[in-house]
């Protein structure tokens, strides 16, 4: 074992890193409310767990028997790489007699309508008469109580006039005011209703409990809650990856790290929400939706718990569903039932959203 200062100082290090992961790995298990630090240190993850890997790799090389260290947390660490890289695909046919359900998911992001970027909305319709989803999961579109303002979100309704529907405005109280929460089936709808609403007017999540052949399965769209960046946030943002940056932009540091703060607690509160109606179920479940967390954060922890996740099981390669500015991996999701498989999963980018629409193809069991 080397003893230069060198060597010490890089142990230093690997020590401060090997810390942080342990803090990541921590995470999913430890309220926002009552530590949100950690889920900081969740977002990060996937850049934290490369460097203690680039540490390992430098004791490797060194032929140094710290590198058992670097080691040992990083293979704690591989359940938690796999919710972000699949190395094979699971990909597989159908077998014995279930039905097999096609699922979508999509923060369309009102299609463009709000910010000229309508590129593309013609490809998501070609994508929804290729893949004929029989249930499809929207976040960010339009409630039916308003006024729909243009043709494409007009043309979408109309493509997708012979499923059963599901809105926030198919609720008394809700009026007009739901945040563009709603579900196609081409199942009949035996209920529907609100799973958490913590932010009347904001992100929320509904259910409906679709009859399925010869059985009822619910259905939770999930969209929990946004960060809601700003362009000073965004300019702040650029500012990190290298452009010019002062001690000036100091304020704009704090200003995102408060929102994520907000943001991590909010989302933990509904999600533990969501996770009291799941507990109660007595129907196998299917949840889908813009968790705005990724795989390694306490929400998705919280409301995934026994439940599937069609990316881990069928999925390719390394995951991402936001396209955005910011580093945000996978946050939209396709979860269902134990008992069932996932046969395929796949996503595909539109220019109108900065999201992408996430599919999967779902065997029910018995």
């Amino acid at each position: 074992m080397k003893q230069g200062w060198f060597f010490h100082l890089v142990f230093l290090a690997n020590v401060f890193a090997a810390l942080a992961l342990a803090l990541s790995y921590g995470a999913p298990m430890l309220s926002p409310d009552d530590f949100w630090p950690a889920s900081f240190f969740a977002l990060g993850f996937p850049i934290v767990y490369l460097i203690n890997l680039l540490f390992g790799l430098f004791w490797l090389i060194c032929w140094d028997k710290r590198g058992f260290f670097s080691l040992g947390i990083l293979l704690i660490g591989i359940p938690f790489v796999l919710k972000f890289v699949q190395p094979f695909s699971g990909k597989s046919e159908a077998s014995g007699s279930q039905r097999v359900l096609k699922v979508m998911s999509f923060n369309s992001h009102f299609l463009g309508a709000y910010d000229g970027s309508q590129d593309e909305v013609q490809e998501f319709f070609a994508l929804k008469k290729k893949k004929k989803p029989d249930i499809i999961c929207l976040q960010e579109f339009s409630n039916y109580g308003v006024r729909i303002g243009t043709k494409d979100q007009q043309d979408l309704l109309k493509l997708l006039k012979d499923y059963y529907q599901v809105n926030t405005d198919s609720f008394p109280h809700m009026g007009a005011a739901g945040s563009g929460i709603c579900m196609f089936s081409k199942f009949p709808v035996v209920k529907s209703g609100i799973a958490e609403q913590i932010n009347p007017v904001g992100n929320l999540t509904i259910y409906a409990d679709l009859r399925i052949d010869n059985q009822v399965v619910r259905v939770f769209n999930t969209h929990l809650k946004s960060i809601v960046f700003e362009e000073q946030d965004y300019v702040t943002v650029d500012l990190l990856r290298g452009k010019e940056f002062n001690r000036r932009e100091l304020y704009g540091i704090r200003r995102i790290i408060a929102k994520l703060k907000y943001a991590f607690r909010y989302r933990a509160r509904q999600a533990e929400a969501i996770r009291v109606k799941q507990d109660y179920c007595m129907y196998p479940m299917l949840v889908c939706g813009d968790f705005n967390d990724p795989p390694s954060s306490y929400s998705y922890k919280t409301i995934r718990g026994e439940l599937k996740d069609a990316f881990v099981e069928a999925g390719y390669g390394f995951s991402t569903t936001y396209t955005g500015k910011m580093p945000a991996f996978r946050i939209d999701y396709i979860l269902h039932d134990p008992s069932y498989k996932t046969l395929s999963y796949q996503t595909h980018s539109f220019a109108f959203s900065d999201h992408k629409a996430v599919c999967a193809t779902i065997q029910l069991g018995e």
